[in-house]
């Protein structure tokens, strides 16, 4: 009896060595990002940490309003046809995304410029270009050397990366696990998550996070700005990837954009949606923004 009761106490002891050493390594991983998101407070940045895992990217066939290029037309082009072919996405390695898109207040402070046509501190910041988007996370890496964490650097998040923090979890159009219902006119699906065509009220942008945020607590993932990724644009297939960082622009292949912009259909705002823009780094306008990434620096 004494040697079971002994067995027992060992086999506990184990036990809870291990799950205490599993908390620990939980917590530090929790906490990779806390010294970095304490100092971006000054600026009013936070971020949210997107856990690594695996998601379905693209769109299935079923989808209303799935942009689904015919490859047998004889205007196919496959350098500039969007298709949004499903595929699976392995990202291994936790990385954060901005709870909201950057402000033009936010942007001025390190850039001290702000470029947008419609001035409001809390709205997203606009009319900026590809390089200077990437000028702004240079800027950032500059000034934050000290405190981000090891292997990570502040960068525009990738296609892959973009869309798995806005479904964070979801399979539907919307991230707020909704279909659309059309892809012109009103949608009260896409009314609870984002400003768009069918409810722009006026010819501006809108000030951050006053619609509901995903699952994940991010807001304005879908309408508002469109957000550049730092990928240009590629076409899906079938392939299963990991870590996808897309392919560099070509004369042929412009930088995308996604989640749509105010203006948008409800097509164009879902999560699945990509536009890709002119193949060129001096390209804005005034409905097109940036949403931060701290990202694996390889």
């Amino acid at each position: 009896m004494n040697k079971l009761k002994n067995m027992f106490l060992t086999v506990a002891f184990i036990y809870g060595s291990v799950c205490t050493t599993c908390a620990q390594n939980i917590n530090e991983k929790t906490n990779v990002f806390a010294e970095i998101d304490n100092s971006l407070k000054e600026l009013n940045i936070e971020m949210v940490t997107c856990p690594a895992g695996s998601f379905l990217m693209g769109s299935p066939k079923t989808e209303l309003g799935r942009n689904d290029p015919d490859i047998n037309s004889i205007w196919y082009n496959p350098d500039t046809a969007v298709t949004e072919t499903q595929h699976k996405v392995n990202l291994t390695k936790d990385f954060q995304i901005g709870k909201y898109e950057v402000t033009q207040k936010q942007f001025n402070e390190i850039m001290g410029r702000n470029p947008s046509e419609f001035k409001d501190d809390n709205f997203p910041v606009t009319n900026i270009t590809k390089w200077e988007a990437d000028e702004f996370c240079k800027a950032l890496n500059e000034k934050y050397s000290k405190v981000l964490p090891k292997g990570y650097k502040f960068g525009l998040p990738t296609e892959a990366q973009w869309e798995y923090a806005c479904r964070a979890g979801s399979t539907s159009a919307l991230n707020n696990n909704k279909e659309i219902t059309t892809v012109d006119g009103e949608c009260p699906n896409l009314d609870e998550v984002a400003w768009y065509k069918g409810n722009m009220n006026g010819r501006s942008v809108h000030a951050v996070g006053q619609k509901k945020p995903n699952a994940w607590g991010i807001y304005d993932m879908h309408g508002n700005a469109m957000e550049i990724c730092s990928d240009a644009h590629q076409n899906y297939t079938e392939q299963e990837l990991t870590d996808p960082v897309g392919t560099p622009q070509t004369a042929f292949k412009g930088f995308l954009y996604k989640g749509g912009d105010c203006r948008s259909k409800p097509e164009f705002c879902r999560s699945a949606s990509r536009t890709p823009f002119k193949p060129r780094t001096l390209y804005a306008n005034s409905y097109m923004g940036m949403r931060l990434a701290i990202i694996p620096a390889e």
